[in-house]
């Protein structure tokens, strides 16, 4: 498994986590490797949030798309 940092954050995707009350948000793009009994293989995209200013970094969803990500902070 291997994890790639975008280089600009969806502002989609951050506006609508700051707007559902987090302080900030990031996306990066994981790919996890084909692998025996792997069934998550291929990319995802992954929503970190911090909750307020000094927290750390929480791991709030990972979907396959980036209009995923958006309808996960709007449910």
């Amino acid at each position: 498994m291997t994890t790639k940092s975008t280089a600009v954050i969806d502002q989609t995707i951050h506006a609508a986590a700051i707007a559902k009350g987090f302080f900030d948000a990031t996306v990066v793009t994981q790919t996890v490797q084909d692998r025996f009994g792997a069934l998550d293989v291929g990319s995802w995209f992954v929503l970190s949030v911090k909750r307020s200013v000094g927290d750390e970094w929480e791991l709030l969803g990972r979907r396959r798309t980036q209009g995923e990500l958006i309808q996960l902070l709007r449910a």
